[in-house]
């Protein structure tokens, strides 16, 4: 056990090394490059079908069809099928083979994950319905068309807006700092009459804040630990040039103002610093 050199001068790469890079790389996605050759383009004639060249991709196995490269089709009963490049990592041999349902049904593909374990992957080159006398492809979509532009436009998308996400998350959190403290903002739950009742669930873990409301022409400052060790006080403030007694009352992460008189002015949010 210990480190393993992969780009070094000398080193000895396996195929299963480069094939986790490639699939990274390439999106994490098998089929055919959309950009590379022929896209492995079939045609068929007299039970045989032939294919443009191009290049697979199978989970970070990549695979060159030669073009001209062909296959002949029995034409000895109603079936569909998929022409199939065979992928078996078990014996290290790629082939070109023929895989039939019946006449109603495309067969059932084996594609075992080769970056998890050795076995068998059928990549489909394309689908074919045969009768006795007929011969016809691309019956049905099979392969998976990837281009490596398209690919790395998304890779590039998602990193810009991974970036933007994070920029806006570390610009909101320096609009919320001043001098070292950081804000909350909390809008009242329900307001009744000279009752004005707010959820301060959120923030009961953060025992050094202080919690301030702008009432009549005071602010009121409220520690937040006092109200863990008391269930209700009464402050005073002004308004109009008189002085007043409201009351808080604190419970289960609910907060709640009461004012001398329903007319008197408080601020919907209360500010929350810590």
């Amino acid at each position: 056990m210990g480190l393993k050199k992969l780009t070094f001068d000398e080193a000895l790469n396996t195929a299963k090394d480069d094939a986790f890079f490639n699939w990274y790389l390439t999106g994490k996605t098998n089929g055919i490059f959309n950009d590379l050759g022929g896209k492995c383009k079939a045609t068929s004639a007299n039970g045989q079908i032939t294919f443009q060249d191009g290049f697979i991709t199978v989970y970070g196995r990549r695979v060159y069809v030669e073009s001209g490269t062909s296959i002949s089709v029995p034409l000895d009963s109603t079936k569909k099928g998929y022409v199939i490049v065979k992928i078996d990592t078990v014996n290290n041999s790629v082939t070109l083979a023929l895989k039939e349902g019946d006449a109603s049904n495309y067969p059932t593909l084996t594609q075992t994950n080769l970056l998890e374990e050795d076995g068998i992957y059928e990549q489909p080159l394309c689908s074919y319905e045969k009768t006795t006398t007929s011969l016809e492809t691309g019956m049905h979509e099979v392969t998976l068309i990837r281009d490596m532009k398209s690919l790395y436009t998304l890779a590039d998308n998602s990193i810009k807006n991974n970036l933007n996400n994070a920029i806006e998350d570390i610009e909101e959190t320096i609009a919320r700092k001043q001098h070292g403290v950081s804000s909350y903002s909390l809008t009242w739950k329900k307001n009744s009459g000279a009752l004005y009742t707010y959820d301060i669930t959120s923030i009961m873990n953060k025992d050094h804040m202080i919690i301030t409301a702008h009432i009549g022409n005071d602010f009121v400052l409220v520690p937040l630990r006092m109200l863990k060790s008391v269930t209700s006080f009464t402050f005073t403030y002004h308004y109009l040039n008189n002085s007043y007694t409201g009351t808080i009352e604190y419970s289960s992460g609910t907060l709640i103002y009461e004012l001398a008189q329903s007319s008197h002015p408080m601020n919907k949010s209360i500010i929350c610093y810590y």
